[in-house]
C-alpha cells in the first residue's frame, strides 16, 4: 500500500477557478487563480499570480512565492523541530537564474589569508557544489550562490622569461592560458591531482568568498565516483586537517536537487560537465539499486558539436576557439521533440538555420548541428558508444524500484544541472518514457528554470534545517575516529 503521505493534496480551489481547471489535475500542477491555467511551479504569464498546491494558498507575488515553498519544504523536512525563521528570514527573495561566473582577477594564493574577510556571521555554513567544470560556493540559507567560477587550476609553462605566480585558479587561470598548463582537478568523478583540488578550495574560501573556514561548517557536494572509496576520506582529511573546519558534510548532488525541487520522491537525473547521474528516492531516501552513473554530459555534447560544425566546414581548434563552441551550443543548441522527422524537414528547408556572430564580427551559419548535437544524450552511438542512452537509463532506474513506488517516480521526474538546460529535453524525456512506462502510469518531467544551481540551492536548504545540524561530522568526531568517520551512517533524518 502506497504511503498516505505521498496521496496528493486536496484542492480547496474557488469555485470559478475550478471551473477552468482540469479536474484531473495532479499534484505537481498548479492552477492558477487568476485564469484557471494549469502551471508547474511558474508563474502565470497572463496574470503574474501563483498558486501553492501544498495548501492552496494564492501567492501574489515571486517573491512570496519562492519564500512560501521553501517554508513548506522546510515545514515537510522537519516537522516537529523546523524552526520557521531559519528560512523565513534568510530567503527573502527568487531564485537568480542568470547568474554569471566571476570575472575579477584572482589572487595568488600564498597571500590569500592577508585579503581583508567577508564579515559572515562565525557559524554559518558554507554550502560548496564542486563541480567538474564549475564552482558553485556560497551561504547556507542564502537564495543563490555567492561565487561561481571554473573548476581549472593554472601553472606556469616551464621556462618562462616573465615572473609568473606559482598557481591561478578559474577565470585568472584561464585568462592566461597561452602561458599557463591548465588542468582540471576532477575528471569523470575522480579527483586525479590533489594538490590543485586543496589549491582550489583553499582559492576558494579565502579569494572567493573571502571567510575564513575554521569559523564555518562546510557542506559539500561531490559527484565522486562510489567505487573509489577514499575519495571522502582524503577530502574529510583536507578539511579537518588543512582548513581546520569545524565541521563537515559530504553528499552526492542528486539529494540535493530533489530538495530543491520542494520533494522527497522522485527521480533525479543530474546532467554535468562530464557525467549524467539518474537515482530514484523516496522520502528523501535513495532507493537500492536506482542509481547509474553515464559517462557523458556537456563536454561530450561540445566534443560532438566541435565534430559536426567541422563537417560544414567551420574548424576550431584552440581553447579559446572551444569556448566559442560552448558559448554556441549554450545559445543555440535544443533537444528535438521528434529527431527523424526534424532531420527530415531540416534536409528540405532552411527552417532551423540560425546565425552566430564570432568575437572578430564574422557570422557563420548553423542548421540541424543545433539538435544533433544534444541526441548524443539520447543516442550514445552518435558518439560511438556503446553505453544506455539517457531514456533507458532513466527507466531502469525507476523499474529497478519496488512496484509500490514506481508511480510517484514516474510523476516525478526531476532534472537537474547545467547540460539539462537544453530547450526541448523535458518534453523528450517526456514523450520518450512515456511510450516505455505501463500505461496507466502518468509521466511528469520537472524541469526548474533555476535547475543549473539545483544542487546548491538544495545544499544551501539542507544546511539552513534545524535537523540537520545533529548530522555534521565534527573535528571531534574525526579526531576520535579518524577518517572512516565518513562511511558510518548518517545521522541526518529528513522526515
Amino acid at each position: 500500500m502506497e504511503d498516505p503521505y505521498e496521496q496528493p493534496p486536496q484542492n480547496n480551489i474557488p469555485v470559478e477557478v475550478e471551473k477552468k481547471i482540469n479536474p484531473k489535475i495532479n499534484e505537481l500542477e498548479i492552477p492558477c487563480e487568476g485564469c484557471g491555467d494549469n502551471l508547474c511551479d511558474v508563474k502565470c504569464l497572463e496574470c503574474n499570480k501563483y498558486f501553492c498546491s501544498q495548501c492552496n494558498k494564492i501567492i501574489h507575488s515571486v517573491k512570496l512565492y519562492q519564500s512560501h515553498k521553501l517554508t513548506q519544504l522546510g515545514n515537510n523536512l522537519n516537522k516537529t523541530t523546523y524552526e520557521e525563521k531559519t528560512i523565513d528570514r534568510q530567503y527573502q527573495g527568487p531564485l537568480e537564474t542568470n547568474i554569471q561566473p566571476s570575472t575579477k582577477p584572482t589572487t595568488e594564493i600564498k597571500q590569500s589569508t592577508q585579503q581583508p574577510l567577508q564579515k559572515v556571521e562565525s557559524g554559518m555554513g558554507i554550502v560548496l557544489d564542486q563541480g567538474s567544470y564549475m564552482v558553485k560556493v556560497g551561504i547556507g540559507g542564502e537564495d543563490a550562490p555567492r561565487e561561481v567560477f571554473p573548476t581549472i587550476v593554472g601553472r606556469p609553462k616551464p621556462n618562462l622569461s616573465i615572473q609568473m605566480k606559482d598557481c591561478y585558479i578559474g577565470d585568472d587561470a584561464f585568462a592566461k592560458r597561452g602561458i599557463l598548463r591548465l588542468r582540471r582537478p576532477i575528471e569523470h568523478g575522480n579527483v586525479v591531482n590533489w594538490e590543485d583540488m586543496e589549491s582550489l578550495w583553499h582559492h576558494t574560501f579565502y579569494n572567493e568568498l573571502k571567510i575564513d573556514p575554521e569559523e564555518h561548517p562546510i557542506l559539500l557536494s561531490l559527484k565522486y565516483n562510489p567505487e573509489n572509496k577514499n575519495h571522502p576520506e582524503k577530502i574529510a582529511q583536507i578539511m579537518f586537517e588543512t582548513f581546520n573546519v569545524p565541521a563537515f558534510y559530504i553528499t552526492q548532488p542528486e539529494l540535493l536537487s530533489i530538495l530543491a525541487s520542494g520533494r522527497l520522491t522522485g527521480t533525479v537525473v543530474d546532467i554535468g560537465g562530464q557525467q549524467t547521474t539518474v537515482d530514484s528516492f523516496y522520502q528523501a531516501a535513495s532507493l537500492p539499486g536506482s542509481r547509474t552513473r553515464l559517462d557523458m554530459g556537456g563536454a561530450s555534447i561540445t566534443d560532438y558539436f566541435l565534430k559536426i560544425l567541422a563537417e560544414r566546414g567551420y574548424s576550431f581548434t584552440t581553447s579559446a576557439e572551444r569556448e566559442i563552441v560552448r558559448d554556441m551550443k549554450e545559445k543555440l543548441c535544443y533537444t528535438a521533440l521528434d529527431y527523424k522527422e526534424e532531420m527530415r524537414v531540416a534536409s528540405q528547408s532552411t527552417r532551423f538555420e540560425k546565425n552566430y556572430e564570432l568575437p572578430d564580427g564574422q557570422m557563420i551559419l548553423i542548421g540541424n548541428e543545433r539538435f544533433r548535437a544534444t541526441e548524443t544524450l539520447l543516442q550514445p552511438h552518435l558518439l560511438g558508444s556503446s553505453m544506455p542512452g539517457l531514456i533507458n537509463t532513466i527507466y531502469q532506474s525507476i523499474s529497478s524500484c519496488d512496484f509500490n513506488y514506481r508511480n510517484n517516480l514516474y510523476q516525478n521526474i526531476i532534472l537537474s544541472g547545467g547540460s539539462s538546460m537544453f530547450q526541448g529535453l523535458a518534453q523528450r524525456i517526456q514523450k520518450e518514457i512515456s511510450k516505455l512506462a505501463p500505461q496507466k502510469a502518468t509521466v511528469k518531467v520537472i524541469a526548474p528554470p533555476e535547475r543549473k544551481y539545483s544542487t546548491w540551492i538544495g545544499g544551501s536548504i539542507l544546511a539552513s534545517l534545524s535537523s540537520f545540524q545533529q548530522a555534521w561530522l565534527t573535528k571531534e568526531n574525526y579526531n576520535q575516529e579518524g577518517v572512516s568517520i565518513v562511511h558510518k551512517p548518517s545521522n541526518l533524518q529528513l522526515m
